[in-house]
């Protein structure tokens, strides 16, 4: 024999190096049971978090948002976190890493809230039971008998819900926790028009057309001598005893630990450690550099440079206006068709689930709540992006032609169809969502849209100049830089919106501190993980397979993400 055979064949009937494949076997097998251990721990952890959530939030009766619950539930969340920062995330792969990686940051962010107490001011417009609760009565089950039974407890259980917000919110008061009135009284407003609902028409209503006849009048007498009175209590609390001693601040720095509370929503909302005056600052570059590609659209469109200019005359021009509210619906629905056709191109398959365009409910109108997307956890039933169609003079369709692929087809539509089909270990998928990601993702396919000629006109290419950044300016200079209501009014004016678009969003940003941040935090990101894959990929850059990496994993947070992209970019650089 001869070469490096003999070599390996008195190498392996050496003692010496038998004794070394053994001990190298005894380390692969204890890494090995270190990572089943780890990965069995996590699976216990995030069915123990599943069930604490499901006991919390009952199929039969609405939770209890008492302060001893609610202390309870925090101990038990506590419990949960320091199980599992126990585990070593080296000892986990693949599906398991991401799984903990999920895990650790939902905690985390959800375990810091507890210094906003906020329970003691939870009032708001956009996420209210007052906008929450009517769809998911007009959309209760009532088919069996089981169904049945179930419903009355259910909704039996809504009077003592809503007295227990009550409490709470008298507790805020009296501990200097408030909404601003501008909040209240868009509040007062949707509880007033469920009240003044037409019997047939009142969403709480839906149930009683069930065939059981007896059902029928059980639940009319629940919802005409408890359910009413109760949103009755509620409205009357607010008008006789709230209103006048809610705030007239908008910032959360107002209220007890109002800075420490905007660090942890700015944290949940955008799962990065960034501050709220790191975001400020860069809020101020993205608007730079938008005002400066703005100031070139309108030099080429226009003729003229000015900001202010350009965007008036943006808003004036006839082809960017709507006659009618059925002429903005007619062009949203064909440009969701246009959107689907020209972006399939850019992935590598669409959801199979349809998404509908239809007017927001008749409850909802007038309230402040803003166009948006209604998800359905049925692939055979369609999705909805619920527009509003109150607001139809004042639209733009380079605002109509942004807000439909952000909620829809390449956005909102696609993302979540995907997002449901991913399965995750120790359940993490139940936890899995944040606005980061979601939001991002819709932000960053708006400046797909626009990079591949998918709108239909320049108007939404200056619509989008005219709003890049400012949220992440915004949302902090209101909530802990001190800045008023007029300041705030001022700057978006100056951007083109009318003083009641303005207050709109100064009081979405009031009662969802944070939030408005996460949208160009992780569109940013992405965008930016695009061009490190094409730099790195050159001519063999396929972006279908780039949007199946952010894609295929689901609601991840940000660093996750960032790993998970680059991670790919290296196995596809290796020889």
């Amino acid at each position: 024999m001869t070469g490096i055979l003999p070599l390996f064949v008195a190498l392996s009937d050496n003692p010496r190096m038998q004794s070394l494949r053994v001990c190298a076997a005894v380390l692969s097998l204890v890494c090995l049971a270190r990572e089943a251990a780890a990965a069995d721990d996590l699976e216990h952890i995030g069915r123990d978090y599943v069930a604490l959530e499901r006991e919390r939030l009952p199929a039969d009766r609405f939770p209890d948002r008492s302060p001893p619950a609610l202390a309870a539930l925090y101990a038990a969340r506590e419990a949960l976190r320091a199980r599992v920062h126990a585990i070593d995330p080296r000892q986990l792969k693949g599906p398991s890493a991401i799984a903990y990686a999920i895990l650790v940051e939902n905690l985390d962010a959800v375990q810091a809230l507890a210094v906003c107490r906020s329970q003691r001011w939870d009032l708001n417009h956009l996420s209210g039971w007052q906008v929450t609760l009517p769809p998911r009565a007009a959309a209760q089950a009532v088919a069996s008998a089981a169904d049945r039974e179930r419903a009355l407890r259910l909704w039996s259980s809504l009077p003592a819900y809503l007295d227990t917000d009550i409490a709470n919110l008298r507790l805020g008061l009296a501990t200097g926790y408030s909404v601003p009135k501008t909040v209240v009284r868009r509040v007062l407003r949707q509880i007033d028009a469920l009240l003044g609902a037409k019997a047939g028409n009142s969403p709480f209503a839906a149930p009683a057309n069930a065939t059981d006849q007896e059902f029928q009048v059980q639940w009319r007498s629940l919802v005409a001598a408890e359910i009413e009175p109760a949103i009755q209590r509620f409205a009357d609390f607010l008008r006789g005893e709230y209103l006048g001693r809610a705030r007239d601040s908008i910032g959360i720095a107002s209220l007890p630990d109002g800075e420490r509370c905007y660090a942890a929503l700015l944290r949940r909302a955008t799962t990065l450690d960034r501050s709220p005056r790191a975001t400020f600052a860069l809020g101020q570059a993205t608007v730079a550099r938008s005002r400066a590609e703005l100031e070139n659209l309108g030099a080429a469109l226009f003729k003229v440079s000015e900001p202010a200019q350009i965007l008036r005359l943006a808003e004036a021009a006839p082809a960017n206006r709507f006659q009618s509210a059925d002429e903005l619906l007619e062009y949203s629905r064909n440009m969701l068709a246009r959107s689907t056709r020209m972006s399939a191109v850019y992935f590598f398959q669409l959801p199979q689930q349809a998404v509908e365009i239809a007017p927001m409910p008749e409850y909802q109108r007038g309230s402040g709540i803003s166009s948006h997307y209604d998800p359905v956890d049925s692939a055979t039933r369609p999705a909805y992006f619920r527009i509003d169609l109150d607001h139809w003079s004042t639209e733009t369709r380079g605002a109509a032609a942004v807000t439909v692929v952000h909620e829809t087809i390449p956005g909102h539509h696609l993302q979540t169809a995907i997002a449901r089909n991913v399965k995750l270990p120790a359940d993490a998928t139940e936890f899995s969502f944040n606005a980061a990601y979601v939001e991002g993702w819709a932000n960053y396919v708006e400046r797909l849209c626009e990079e591949n000629g998918i709108y239909d006109s320049p108007f939404a290419a200056i619509f989008r100049r005219s709003v890049l950044g400012q949220s992440l300016m915004i949302d902090p200079a209101i909530n802990v830089m001190g800045w008023s209501r007029e300041r705030v009014r001022r700057q978006l004016r100056a951007l083109g919106q009318t003083t009641e678009q303005a207050d709109e969003l100064i009081d979405r940003v009031t009662v969802q501190p944070g939030q408005l941040t996460s949208y160009e935090t992780g569109g940013l990101e992405i965008a930016a993980l695009r061009e490190e894959a094409r730099a790195a990929f050159g001519p063999r850059f396929d972006i279908r397979d780039f949007h199946e990496r952010v894609l295929e994993q689901g609601d991840v947070p940000l660093s996750a993400l960032r790993a998970h992209v680059r991670a790919w970019i290296v196995s596809g650089l290796r020889p």
